[in-house]
């Protein structure tokens, strides 16, 4: 068993670094002396529990670092698709716009095309008149010579 003041000279460190060390890696105390012992001083030494604090930091510090990453991916992943969806959206209202123009393009052309059938059979029904009454007068023209012929 150390005191303070001998754990400081093997470890050359000042007596307030040893009494903080201790502090920290809660060494026990009887009466009001902390007992170091050889394991404690020797992990000093070698600086494991500083290795492992310094291990717990990198990682923590690295996990810190991946769920920034994970974050960013995330926010990057969502303004990605929501770009997508503005593109998809203008693509389909270009889609309808032109459908629309093909549909208003179509009913102009049909319409004129049964604009020129109407003014074809009001054409044909005029036609129909016209030789319904040369055939009614050439019946008439006839049933007058078969009448001059009795």
């Amino acid at each position: 068993m150390y005191n303070v003041k001998q754990a400081a000279e093997i470890l050359r460190l000042s007596t307030r670094s040893i009494q903080l060390k201790c502090k920290k890696h809660k060494v026990s105390k009887i009466g009001n002396e902390f007992q170091i012992t050889d394991e404690i001083l020797e992990l000093w030494k070698t600086g494991g529990n500083e290795r492992r604090n310094e291990r717990q930091v990198v990682l923590k510090s690295s996990q810190r670092n991946v769920t920034s990453f994970i974050r960013f991916v995330i926010a990057f992943l969502i303004v990605l698709f929501l770009g997508l969806a503005v593109l998809f959206y203008r693509h389909l209202t270009n889609e309808i716009q032109d459908a629309q123009l093909k549909i208003i393009k179509n009913e102009t052309k049909y319409q004129f095309q049964l604009d020129k059938m109407d003014k074809q059979l009001e054409d044909a029904d005029k036609v129909i008149r016209n030789q319904d009454r040369e055939i009614q007068r050439l019946k008439y023209k006839d049933s007058l010579r078969i009448f001059k012929k009795w």
